[in-house]
């Protein structure tokens, strides 16, 4: 049995990263071989990197004295 190399072209119409909101977003991809093709038209994947938050306990006393307090 031979190995053949096929060749494969892969074309993309426009390709964009957001890395704070983590997502990468494609528009027509086009993926062809000499016995397969795929077309993509839209594409999106969205990945998750924040790392999870942790909520820390809040002493009352130390915000008894104001009337509004604001935790972030």
């Amino acid at each position: 049995m031979e190995s053949v190399l096929y060749p494969i072209l892969l074309c993309a119409g426009s390709f964009s990263v957001s890395v704070l909101s983590g997502k990468v977003m494609f528009r027509d991809v086009y993926f062809i071989t000499n016995n397969y093709s795929v077309r993509i038209q839209l594409g999106l994947a969205i990945f998750r990197w924040w790392r999870p938050l942790t909520r820390k306990k809040v002493n009352e006393g130390q915000y008894a004295r104001c009337s509004r307090g604001v935790i972030f």
